[in-house]
This record gives structure tokens, sequence and C-alpha cells, in this order.
């Protein structure tokens, strides 16, 4: 029986590990858990109980506390801001001789995520780090990481969604979802500023909703998991069209409902078009490269400047995309089910690589 450590903060990186977590306690191993707040409602929405830890000095605590026992190995996701409790965790396991893979769902600031104390130093690098894709892995190969730490497993996030049938729905819509994402919170209003992508969630959803407005569809915004919601709603009551802010149920639920999703650069744009859905990507005046890979392939479709956002909308709403056509897209990038089965063997594989553990 191996004893897995899993560390994770965001509710993408936990939707990433939990189809694996499930895996590994369904064949009788232990896992025990290092949660962030937004990570930790996900697990508990899943079933699993968890304890999150809200501060620096918890996480501190936490650490020292979990790595004073003995593990097989730890499995991590990734994120480059908030309490870093993924990084500080692979520091830790290095420090005591426990094996680490880090799996990453998303492929932007790849040395950010893997860095600590600082922004370069590489200083989290785990033994194993699984990749989405081809294309993420010469991302890392890129940024100075030996192709020996990497395996390509997939996201089993993606998993449920290849064998998911498209929900019903007319050929015609008048709805619009809006996956939002807290981009102001995180980059600022200055689109000057370094790192900034030349956007944020405001400057998307007014461009949206005055087309939503034109086009006389309908708008719900979803907002993220880390977003505050009533700031968002309170913006959301600025808008030039009748909106709702919604936040409960799946986003297969959400898109059932409607059929036509716009966001920016979340993962979760590349999920509603696996589930089925007609998908745009608004980045008005981006800066510097597209971070969201579905968009390369035509899995999602991107939108980069203001003044075609209301053609784009409106070709979205009157035209849906076959489902063997999205599924061909994300073949291209190397989507594929199984990414659940290979990242358990990539973590029973890094057990027995670190016998005695």
């Amino acid at each position: 029986m191996i004893r897995l450590l899993v560390a994770c903060e965001d509710a993408g990186g936990a939707r990433s590990v939990l189809p694996a977590i499930a895996a590994i306690q369904q064949r009788g191993d232990e896992v025990s858990f290092l949660c962030g707040p937004v990570a930790a409602r996900c697990f508990v929405d899943a079933g699993i109980d968890v304890t999150p830890v809200d501060d620096d000095a918890a996480v501190a605590a936490a650490v020292a506390g979990l790595f004073a026992q003995p593990w097989s190995a730890l499995l991590t996701a990734s994120t480059c801001w908030g309490l870093r409790l993924e990084a500080r965790s692979v520091i830790a396991a290095r420090d005591r001789g426990v094996p680490s893979l880090t799996i990453i769902d998303f492929a932007a600031r790849l040395v950010e995520r893997l860095s600590y104390p600082g922004t370069a130093d590489l200083r989290a690098l785990p033994d194993r780090i699984a990749a989405t894709d081809a294309f993420m892995q010469h991302q890392l190969v890129d940024a100075g990481i030996t192709r020996e730490r990497i395996v390509t497993t997939g996201s089993p996030a993606l998993d449920p969604h290849f064998a998911m049938p498209s929900p019903p729905s007319p050929r015609e819509s008048r709805e619009v979802l809006f996956l939002s994402q807290p981009l102001q919170e995180l980059f600022g209003e200055d689109p000057s500023r370094d790192g900034h992508p030349g956007y944020t969630e405001r400057t998307v959803l007014a461009l949206v909703a005055a087309t939503v407005r034109d086009l006389g569809a309908t708008l719900t915004i979803r907002p993220h998991p880390r977003e505050n919601e009533v700031e968002l709603r309170r913006f959301a009551a600025t808008l030039p069209c009748a909106s709702h802010v919604r936040a409960d149920g799946t986003l297969a639920d959400a898109i059932a409902h409607g059929p036509v999703v716009v966001g920016m650069m979340t993962m979760a744009l590349a999920e509603a078009a696996l589930l089925g859905a007609t998908v745009l990507s608004v980045q008005p005046d981006l800066r510097g490269a597209d971070t969201l890979l579905s968009n390369r392939v035509g899995l999602t479709t991107p939108v980069t400047e203001a003044a075609q956002v209301p053609a784009a909308l409106r070709h979205a709403l009157h035209h849906r995309r076959s489902r063997r056509e999205l599924l061909r897209a994300a073949a291209e990038l190397g989507w594929r089910p199984g990414a659940t089965g290979r990242l358990v063997a990539a973590i029973d594989e890094l057990v027995t690589s670190f016998p005695g553990t």
C-alpha cells in the first residue's frame, strides 16, 4: 500500500487530480490532503472530507506536521499566486526525501509555477512533471527542464467530457454563458503593467454585454471559484444588458442552458467545447502569447480585437459545431481519454523509482 500526500490550492488543479485520487483510493491506498479553501470546496463537493488551510502560518504548520510523517510520494497541482502551498510542499518533500510529482493543468507562467520564493528560481521543481500535451512538454523543455522529468499524461479533468454526449439544444441559441476570471484583481487595471494580458474580465464583459443587448440575447455570468462574487454582481448590474450571475451547478449544467460560451483564457473554455458548446475566447488587445492552447487548433475560437466581437458572437449564436469536429480539434493537441490511468501509472512509477521513501 502506498501513502500519498496531495497538495492543491485551486479549483482547476483539484479537478485535475480528483479522478486519479478516486482511482488510488478505490484500490485501497491511503491519501491525505493539504488544501487551500478553493480546492477544498472541490474535494468536499466530490465527497472527500478535507480541512483547508487559509493563511501562511497555517500552511507552514501543516507542512511541518505532515512531513514529520512517512509518505510514499507527494502529488501536487500548481499555481503561481496565493498561498503557494504546492510549491512549498515540493520543497519540503525534497528536503525529507519524499518523491514528488506535479501536474500542470494550464500552460501559462510555467516557470513561476515551479519557483518559490522567487518567480524564476525553479526551486519548486518536482521529481516528475505531468504535462497535458506535447505543446506543454516543449514549453517545459524550452524553460530548461530536462525531458526525463516530464511525463505527458493529459488532464484527468477532461476524461469524463470525452464520453459525455452533447447537451440537447436548438441549433440557434439566444443564450450566452460568460465564464469569468478575476483578472482585474490579479493584474490590476493598467494594461501597461508587466504581465498584464491587455484586458480584464470587466473590459471583456462590457464588450460582450453590448453585443448581447444588440442581438436581443440573454447573458449568464459564471464566476471563477477565486472570484469575489459580490463585486462581480455589483459590476454586472452596470452592464447594458439584462444579466445574472449564477455560481451553482456544474459547468455541464450551465452549458445546457447556454450552449454559446464566452470567456477569456480559462481552461474551462476548452472543457466547455468538449462538452459540446460553441466557444469564443475573447482577448482584445492581447499582450504577449495566447496561452489557451485550444485556440490554436480551433477547438475554441479566439477573438483578439474588440471590433470582431459582434460578428463572432452573432455567428456563434446561429451556428452550432458538431461534436465530431470538436473532438477532432482536441485530438490535434493530443488530448484523448485515459489521462487518469496515465497519471496513476506515473505516480506508481515515481514510487518504485524511489524505493525506501
